[in-house]
């Protein structure tokens, strides 16, 4: 019977799962996930890689990793990736981002890491399946990790290091043979893609541009190509930086057309375009779109090997100041319209209009218009919408900019004329675009009055009947001074309290805070004068029951002792040399032959197996007499003075 039961929840969670797994993997999406390592110590960094590709436009996003307690985790990294393969045997283009989370357990288990999910065309996508880390105690021994490839993703072949044979057959197409035919017999795009010398063999991108000289705001379109004669993959693509243009994608398909045959050198090529972009210009100057970089993998050209296109220089210039009209802003380049809409045309007076203006044409539409600023009129910031066309391998688009205008005054209200001036690099002359926004009907905010008698009907009279100029004071009637109403202000003694205290308040929290610090220091040093640490040991001493602890607290005792006294540290001494090093220290002999007979006493007592209670008693009277002669000898050194200067110590006979 239980494993009947046992049966039926299986088929019903099975029925349950079945179409979330069916969704799991969507077509045309390579979604995958990773773990490090399946044994890590406590403490020791371990990571989880996910990778998800897809064919199309829109790119994964949104990489989550959940994980269970006891693991910190501190990520995603997310970098994106393009891969290519370009062929006789086929062609195809994903793109796709790789997301790498670090995680460190805190206390040995074994931890089950559920699998990273990553949303991909609008559903949320889960790669594979749970990992399970297996976490010891730490040891700190080094562990080896497994290679990644520099973006954090596998390697993209099936055999160890990255490396696959090609089978498909392009050598074949292309006979790998020296072209023989003319340039001329070449079609139009071929001949403007053909190139006298091979920059790189076998594989290599080129960019080109339309134009080399343009003005700011002008459209520059740059492809970049990759040529090609034997089959190859190209990873880890690197976009241009372009730091000095406004770019916007002219492809929905980069590297889906199709190839084109011409001539590098006297060898027949492949080209297809990898990407096409239209960049604006953003100053003036000699500007540079940077170089497009990718890896690339094939039988003859390699495993990796990195080719990048060349960079091209784009003389920017801004447009002539001749002729330039009023309000010309540096960047408004192209051909455009304005158009508007007015609602309502007649309002009560302090109500609102709503005015639409709508912007189109060909070029980088402004993401910003002037409005007529009049007096007794105010626009409110406006809610702004737009897209971008692509027509004919130029860009235009609309953008439409929704205002609130409020109107005080009453009348037949003009809104005004909103200019736009632009350069048209086509014609090379400045136009101006224009549309009249008209005119409002503003009614009058009068209130209509009350009933007399009705509730608050006297208060409103008597503010209609108030004076306005009441507060004015009354006209002068002969001439005499001005006297002016005095403007109490701020008392004296509060403005300079205000001006004084709050810096006399920062000195004297700088003061109370240094003298705090110097009295922290000066505490310290005297728990580490050895004088203090010498008092403490007699304590030690005098609380010592056998003979071995009084030995040591007798050493350490004396080794204090004489470092308080002569600033000598004994204990890095030979024995032997210590009444030496004493004396010169300005110990007398007796003293410094007393101390080493002491410290060899206690030596020779520490080191006995089994000391007579007495020699304790003997070496710890011995040592409270011979740190009291110390003190004294200490106290009867003369203070050090200066050494007088080279000059005085030459003179001197």
């Amino acid at each position: 019977m239980r494993l009947a039961w046992l049966l039926l929840c299986s088929v019903l969670l099975a029925l349950c799962a079945g179409p979330r797994l069916a969704r799991a993997q969507p077509s045309g999406a390579d979604v995958s996930a990773s773990l490090s390592t399946d044994e890590a110590e406590v403490g020791e960094p371990f990571t989880v890689e996910l990778r998800a590709m897809v064919e199309g436009d829109s790119l994964p996003s949104d990489a989550q990793l959940y994980v269970p307690s006891g693991i910190d985790v501190s990520g995603p990294s997310v970098s994106t990736r393009v891969m290519s393969r370009f062929g006789s045997g086929g062609t195809y283009v994903k793109r796709g981002i790789g997301a790498t989370w670090q995680l460190v357990a805190q206390r040995p288990g074994s931890y089950v890491i559920p699998a990273p999910t990553v949303m991909v065309g609008g559903e949320r996508i889960t790669a594979g399946r749970s990992m399970r880390v297996h976490v010891v105690p730490a040891t700190g021994r080094p562990r080896s990790r497994p290679s990644t490839s520099p973006f954090g993703f596998p390697s993209p072949f099936g055999m160890p290091g990255g490396s696959s044979p090609f089978p498909f057959g392009i050598d074949s197409m292309l006979d790998n043979e020296p072209a023989d035919e003319p340039r001329t017999t070449m079609g139009e795009e071929a001949q403007k893609l053909a190139m006298p010398i091979e920059p790189e063999p076998y594989v290599f991108v080129r960019a080109i541009a339309d134009k080399t000289e343009a003005v700011v705001g002008e459209q520059v379109t740059l492809s970049f190509y990759v040529y090609y004669r034997a089959d190859f993959e190209m990873t880890d693509r690197r976009e241009p930086s372009l730091s000095d243009f406004i770019r916007v994608s002219m492809m929905q398909s980069p590297g889906a057309d199709a190839p084109i045959t011409t001539q590098v050198g006297n060898w027949r090529y492949l080209v297809r375009l990898l990407d096409r972009v239209a960049l604006f210009p953003l100053r003036a100057g000699k500007l540079h779109t940077g170089s497009l970089g990718a890896l690339f993998t094939g039988a003859r050209v390699g495993h990796r090997v990195e080719r990048s296109s060349n960079d091209l220089v784009v003389d920017v210039r801004e447009p002539p100041r001749k002729g330039r009209p009023p309000g010309y802003r540096l960047g408004d380049v192209g051909s455009y319209r304005i158009s508007a809409e007015v609602a309502p045309r007649e309002i009560a007076a302090d109500g609102t209009v709503a005015v639409q203006l709508r912007l189109q044409g060909i070029g980088n539409v402004p993401q910003s218009i002037d409005v007529p600023e009049r007096a007794g009129i105010e626009w409110i910031d406006p809610e702004r919408k737009g897209e971008t066309t692509i027509t004919a391998g130029r860009v235009g688009g609309w953008q439409t900019f929704g205002y609130v205008v409020r109107v005080r005054d009453p009348g037949n209200v003009y809104l005004g004329e909103v200019v736009l001036p632009t350069y048209d690099p086509d014609r090379k002359e400045y136009a101006v675009a224009r549309v009249d926004l008209g005119n409002v009907q503003v009614r009058g905010g009068t209130v209509a009055p009350r009933p007399a008698g009705s509730v608050g009907a006297d208060d409103d009279a008597k503010k209609e009947r108030a004076d306005p100029f009441a507060s004015i004071g009354p006209a002068k009637l002969s001439l005499r001074p001005f006297d002016r109403a005095g403007d109490p202000g701020m008392a004296p003694r509060t403005f300079w309290s205000l001006v004084l205290v709050p810096p006399m308040l920062v000195l004297l929290g700088g003061g109370l805070g240094r003298g705090w610090r110097a009295l922290r220091r000066r505490q310290a040093l005297r728990r580490q004068d050895p004088a203090t640490l010498a008092s403490r040991a007699l304590g030690d001493l005098s609380r010592a029951k056998g003979a071995k602890d009084q030995a040591s607290a007798a050493e350490r005792v004396v080794h204090l002792s004489i470092e308080a006294a002569t600033g000598l540290k004994a204990r890095g001494v030979l024995l032997t040399d210590l009444g030496q090093e004493l004396e010169n220290r300005g110990l007398e002999r007796p003293l410094s032959e007393e101390v080493c007979a002491v410290l060899g006493l206690c030596s020779d007592v520490r080191f006995e197996p089994s000391p007579d209670r007495a020699a304790g008693e003997q070496i710890s009277g011995r040592a409270r007499q011979l740190v009291a002669r110390i003190s004294k000898a200490r106290a009867a050194r003369p203070a050090p003075t200066a050494a007088p200067p080279a000059s005085v110590r030459g003179a001197q006979p």
